[in-house]
């Protein structure tokens, strides 16, 4: 009887070592030291954005008798109000790139100023390469630091009489401008979270749809 039970013990123990050969009768292991190494280490947080980042930027006006305006940062609920000296008339269209780094406003064509203070640096202008002449507005920042605006063009009518405005697109700092829509009066364009989309309002008649189309340009819906 000891005899069948010490035959089986030494089966049972064959079989062990055959089936799970990961370690060896010696007591060596065959893991690799990739399969014991130590778990990666999970990357720290990144920081917080710019204290900036946050903030909302607006223009109003601060001289009526001149007819100039001022730029402001404040936080979203309109505390903290700061006025961003610049130089020249600023109106309305200004929004915060999202490194917080530059704001953009309008001013004829479309001008980037740093958030501290600064002169107006011309980007877009009336004779911009590759769009038709004319005045640029309604600009937000990508993502990505692409810019998209509506477009005024002076010297394209409809036949309602209207101006055309088209949708563009320019990339940070230096361009190319690209049309991305023309023949109506397209206005007010916002990015998708992931930059891939852009919606704008189309005006047809008395009728004002929304409308989205790849920011890389084709056939809005």
């Amino acid at each position: 009887m000891r005899a069948t039970l010490s035959v089986l013990m030494v089966t049972a123990v064959l079989v062990v070592l055959v089936a799970f050969p990961g370690c060896g009768g010696n007591g060596d292991s065959n893991l690799t030291a990739a399969d014991t190494a130590a778990k990666p280490v999970k990357p720290p947080p990144q920081p917080p954005p710019p204290a900036l980042a946050g903030k909302l930027v607006g223009s109003k006006v601060v001289d009526k008798r001149k007819g100039t305006w001022g730029m402001f940062t404040m936080n979203p609920d309109g505390s903290s109000k700061v006025q961003v000296p610049v130089s020249g008339s600023v109106v309305a269209h200004c929004w915060s790139k999202p490194d917080a780094q530059l704001i953009l406003t309008s001013i004829g064509g479309l001008s980037t100023v740093p958030r501290t203070s600064g002169t107006p640096t011309a980007f877009v202008v009336e004779d911009e390469p590759g769009l038709p002449r004319g005045n640029s507005l309604s600009a937000r920042w990508s993502p990505t630091g692409r810019i998209v605006f509506s477009r005024q063009c002076y010297d394209i009518r409809l036949t309602d009489g209207y101006m055309q405005q088209c949708i563009a697109v320019e990339d940070w700092p230096n361009g190319p401008a690209q049309l991305l829509t023309e023949g109506y009066r397209d206005s007010a364009p916002v990015w998708s979270p992931d930059g891939d989309y852009i919606m704008f309002e189309r005006v047809i008649g008395a009728s004002i749809t929304k409308m989205v189309m790849p920011a890389a340009g084709g056939s809005p819906g």
